[in-house]
């Protein structure tokens, strides 16, 4: 068998165990600590390991510039799909991916190549984003687990996504690789299912808490990017979850002062 199908293959089941497990921890905590987990590095850091993986570390690198951008629109995508929801599950989806793809294009298109300016751009996006969904009200909810089904489709789709975006890489370029990498797939789900089963507003207080997980998968990228040409890629992920981490708990115990 092709080599490169066997790489896509394994990324995608790896991918969907990935969300499983995620997903079963997120369960048993509070929401604020559940957001931090669901904007952790997860399916993005994933599918940039696997374009490296597929292509080589260089690849990887011009695939980066995106990903700042991307995942500070998420929180944008967030607060739009939370007003929208009320006209419908359907609508909100499509008008709020529809937005994300506009604000994210252009820097496609481009050839956007600047890893540190996108940083700057990220922070402006992001005070956008936590802005706009403070304005949402908090509603506590109890921990739940997830129906296998719901956990099975997750899983499928999180793989998929992995696997889209390491096809993307190679048939389209590192930055539409990058792209796929950000898509808000989980993010959508999670907001979604909370919206069916405890309201918009159960959904919101999980949903703003998602940004500021997102700020430790910034870390990751800031020290992957560092890292990477100096000591390889195994040893540049290690590291840089390590200070992912670092960031995380960081965030969370502020988080617990607000």
């Amino acid at each position: 068998m092709d080599p490169f199908l066997l790489k896509l293959i394994f990324s995608f089941f790896v991918g969907g165990a990935y969300v499983a497990l995620i997903i079963r921890i997120s369960e048993k905590v509070e929401p604020k600590l559940a957001g931090i987990i669901t904007g952790f590095p997860g399916t993005n850091v994933l599918s940039l390991l696997f374009l490296a993986w597929t292509n080589d570390a260089n690849f990887a690198l011009a695939a980066m510039p995106i990903g700042p951008i991307g995942i500070s629109v998420n929180s944008i995508y967030l607060a739009i799909l939370l007003g929208l929801i009320k006209f419908g599950k359907f609508k909100a989806l499509i008008v709020s991916l529809a937005i994300w793809f506009a604000l994210i294009l252009p820097f496609v298109y481009i050839n956007f190549n600047d890893f540190y300016l996108a940083i700057f751009i990220s922070i402006f996006i992001f005070a956008i984003g936590l802005h706009l969904l403070s304005k949402f009200p908090i509603k506590t909810i109890k921990a739940q687990k997830l129906p296998k089904r719901e956990l099975f489709l997750r899983c499928i789709l999180a793989g998929s996504l992995i696997a889209v975006s390491v096809l993307a890489g190679k048939f389209l370029g590192p930055l539409w690789g990058g792209l796929f990498a950000t898509f808000p797939a989980q993010f959508s789900s999670s907001v979604l299912l909370l919206t069916r089963t405890h309201g918009r507003d159960a959904a919101a207080s999980v949903a703003k808490n998602i940004p500021y997980g997102s700020f430790s998968l910034i870390a990751f990228l800031i020290a992957f990017n560092t890292l990477l040409p100096q000591i390889g890629l195994i040893s540049a992920t290690a590291i840089s979850y390590g200070v992912a981490a670092i960031a995380a708990v960081g965030i969370y115990f502020a988080l617990i002062k607000k």
